[in-house]
């Protein structure tokens, strides 16, 4: 059968560069709060910020009496004034003097003006709620303008969101940090649900939302959530700034299980949200607070762009694990394991000389909630195995070409694909054709800058329409090339490895073919990005 032959004329853009030498490897861990010792039965919760002058605030909710998320809890702190080497005494923020139950402390830092604002909420419970999840709850804030040493009286923004249209009653800061955003933005990401009192799963429709401040803390506005939705219960979440300017958040199931993350996209600074997606790229584990951090690169800078990723990596709360992403959090290349026994929810900050800091729950024999809390800090040298240097970079080359952009068409046989507009498309663009049958094709020409072997890689859109594929460059089939990338059930990107290939230095042509329908009978070819990687040294 007859093939359609569809040309695009792209860019290509290389990010990455060999590296020269690194520094040695660096990793020494500090135990903040451990409830075999210390005032609480239990410490659980817990976030991290590391202020301009490289004081890092540490915060966590004590738990008086046992470990149950609705309880007598405090809000406690300990504060680092050395880069995270040694630490002050624990302090209470918040204490919870008649029994309240005040939990998810959540920092957010003005780099301007060195201006802490720590968010938090006092949960409640309706009658007939003997159990650890509260029906509501209440959103405060404070803030300090002193490194955390004073804190202002609290100021109440429930009412934000009266009358929200999902009849959400629990308002809460996502454990973790907010963020400052390259227009000076401070957006601090929240969670939201229904009761938990006679609500099934599906009616508590999880669901995320930002409060931003762009005059620096005088004042704050409630953006629109995130398009809620029983396919995507998102949870707990973390938020970063693409170096496009994008912010993109990614969040765990908010009712539990072993699932793949969920992500979603804004274009306007978290005031509005694309609808949500699976983040393939991270896996599936156990649905956990997870951490998220920007380590260089960003919005208007030279530096390579690299997204750290902390969880535990297993289908139970074990294994914490830190990975490196040099593309946004499409991929990522490095990862090591901190703590291969019981992990629990963690955040990540980075100080202003490049050492990271790894807040994690650890040890103990619940399934659910730690014997005590830790502060791992290490260089990024450790953590790649001596493969990146935050001077030098790492170890590869890396061109993208992305399929959406600058595209010419030629379709003798009918339509060719279309563009679409997508802020979760690399460059904000994806490629979309429906094949009328098996053996059409879409093939797009891209030019190799230097001769050398590549691994080759391809970022695709899936979902339950797309066709079965094979993936041949030259007219030679890529030794990985053949996949499926049908899902039925949610969408996703995804990237792809497919395999190594020697390339001279020129035009190339990279064709995906349809092989058959996919699983659910599909024929849509949706290539979003091609990457070549030139991997330089392993070790």
């Amino acid at each position: 059968m007859g093939g359609l032959l569809v040309t695009l004329a792209i860019l290509g853009t290389t990010t990455g560069a060999p590296a020269a030498s690194v520094s040695p490897p660096s990793f020494t861990e500090t135990t903040l709060w451990d409830s075999t010792a210390g005032d609480y039965a239990n410490y659980h919760v817990h976030s991290l910020t590391v202020l301009p002058e490289d004081t890092v605030l540490a915060f966590t909710e004590g738990r008086k009496f046992s470990d149950c998320d609705f309880g007598a809890h405090d809000l406690v702190l300990r504060r680092s004034a050395d880069g995270g080497q040694t630490w002050e005494p624990t302090t209470v923020v918040v204490p919870a003097t008649n029994g309240e139950s005040w939990g998810n402390p959540t920092p957010v830092v003005d780099q301007a003006t060195g201006t802490v604002f720590l968010f938090y909420n006092q949960s409640f419970r309706d009658a007939g709620n003997t159990g650890c999840s509260a029906d509501r709850s209440r959103l405060y804030l404070r803030k300090s303008t002193d490194a955390g040493l004073h804190w202002t009286a609290p100021t109440e923004l429930t009412g934000l969101f009266a009358n929200n249209a999902q009849g959400w009653t629990q308002h809460a800061p996502t454990p973790g940090h907010g963020i400052q955003l390259d227009s000076g933005r401070l957006l601090m990401p929240l969670t939201h649900r229904r009761e938990f009192l006679g609500n099934p799963v599906p009616a508590r429709r999880y669901g995320v939302s930002m409060v931003y401040s762009d005059d620096h803390g005088a004042s704050w506005k409630w953006g629109k959530p995130v398009p809620v939705s029983e396919t995507y219960p998102i949870g707990e979440n973390r938020v970063f700034q693409r170096a496009d300017g994008a912010v993109i958040v990614n969040g765990r199931y908010g009712s539990g299980g072993v699932h793949s993350r969920i992500t979603s996209a804004s274009a306007d600074g978290g005031v509005t949200w694309a609808d949500p997606m699976l983040d393939s790229a991270t896996g599936q584990l156990t649905a956990v607070d997870a951490g998220f951090a920007r380590y260089s690169g960003g919005r208007g800078s030279p530096d390579v762009n690299r997204v750290l990723f902390s969880r535990p990596d297993a289908p139970t709360r074990q294994n914490m694990t830190v990975s490196v992403s040099y593309d946004e959090g499409n991929s990522y290349r490095y990862r090591r394991v901190v703590n291969p026994g019981p992990s629990y929810y963690s955040d990540l900050a980075v100080t202003s000389d490049g050492t990271i800091l790894l807040l994690y729950g650890r040890d103990g024999i619940d399934p659910t909630f730690p014997e005590r809390v830790a502060v791992a800090r290490f260089n990024l040298e450790w953590l790649t195995g001596g493969l990146d240097d935050p001077d030098t970079g790492p170890p590869f080359t890396e061109h993208e070409w992305e399929f959406g952009t600058s595209v010419s068409y030629g379709s003798p046989n009918g339509p060719g694909p279309t563009v679409v507009t997508d802020i979760q498309a690399r460059g904000g663009r994806a490629l979309r054709y429906v094949a009328p049958a098996t053996g059409h094709h879409v093939e797009i020409p891209f030019v190799v800058p230097t001769t050398g072997n590549y691994e080759v890689a391809v970022r695709y859109a899936r979902d339950a329409d797309r066709a079965a594929v094979q993936v041949s460059m030259d007219g030679t089939n890529l030794a990985n090339g053949a996949f499926d990338p049908t899902m039925t059930a949610s969408e996703s990107y995804q990237v792809y490895g497919l395999g190594s290939r020697q390339l001279a230095a020129g035009l190339h042509v990279i064709r995906f073919t349809v092989t058959g329908p996919g699983r659910a009978g599909g024929y849509a070819v949706t290539p979003d990005q091609l990457t070549l990687i030139s991997p330089g040294r392993t070790g």
